[in-house]
């Protein structure tokens, strides 16, 4: 297992690096992700609503965000707190 580095601290708890990859391996994350996944679908307002959520109460902080993504969120709707660093 390799930590990720994303903004969200908790994804990057579920990060696996998926290099070198054999037939066994391919089979085993299958495996999991048939026994252990699970769908869910979720409303675009819904998952905007958790962004903002997330930026206000700093459980993403946004200068861990990459400035191309924090300029395709702007287009989306999102907003982000006064006096973070999402000029960019």
């Amino acid at each position: 297992m390799v930590p990720a580095r994303t903004p969200d601290s908790e994804v990057n708890d579920w990060h696996l690096d998926l290099v070198e990859l054999t037939v066994a391996k391919i089979a085993e994350l299958a495996t999991a992700i048939s026994t252990e996944g699970r769908i869910r679908r979720y409303y675009e307002a819904d998952v905007k609503a958790a962004i903002q959520k997330s930026l206000r109460t700093d459980y993403i902080v946004v200068e861990h965000i990459k400035p191309k993504l924090v300029q395709s969120l702007k287009k989306d709707g999102i907003d982000f707190p006064a006096g973070s660093r999402s000029s960019f």
